[in-house]
């Protein structure tokens, strides 16, 4: 099964709360976690998907950089997901300094809540 829903964050916890979340959410979302980097773009880049996944990525991963996941995907031809990027601190240049990327589809602040997952389950389904 492919999946329409890719989170990448290096907290295993929040990972696994987050998982919890979404499945009470919507049980029927096909959900793939990792919490490397590097893995997940590897994954990424192995696999064409015939609807591109909804990606949700923290910013802040401990074995690549801020932008290197998004240089990264962006690099692809085939690439059109939608990348939500997960914050735990706020910071004013994180939108400004995005705008390079066309995948930023917007920010998710710490802690994530149910209402911003309801939002990005909406998005899901719409697609």
């Amino acid at each position: 099964m492919e999946e329409n829903l890719i989170v990448i964050d290096d907290d295993e916890i929040a990972l696994k709360i987050l998982q919890r979340m979404i499945n009470i959410i919507n049980p029927s979302i096909s959900l793939m976690t990792f919490v490397s980097g590097l893995e997940a773009i590897r994954h990424l880049k192995s696999k064409k998907h015939k609807k591109p996944p909804f990606i949700l990525v923290d910013f802040h991963l401990k074995d690549v950089n801020e932008w290197e996941i998004l240089e990264e995907l962006e690099s692809l031809p085939e690439y059109h997901s939608k990348v939500f990027i997960i914050s735990s601190s706020v910071n004013s240049e994180l939108p400004f300094q995005s705008r390079r990327f066309k995948s930023v589809a917007g920010f998710i602040q710490k802690p994530i809540t149910f209402e911003t997952l309801k939002s990005i389950n909406q998005k899901i389904s719409e697609n």
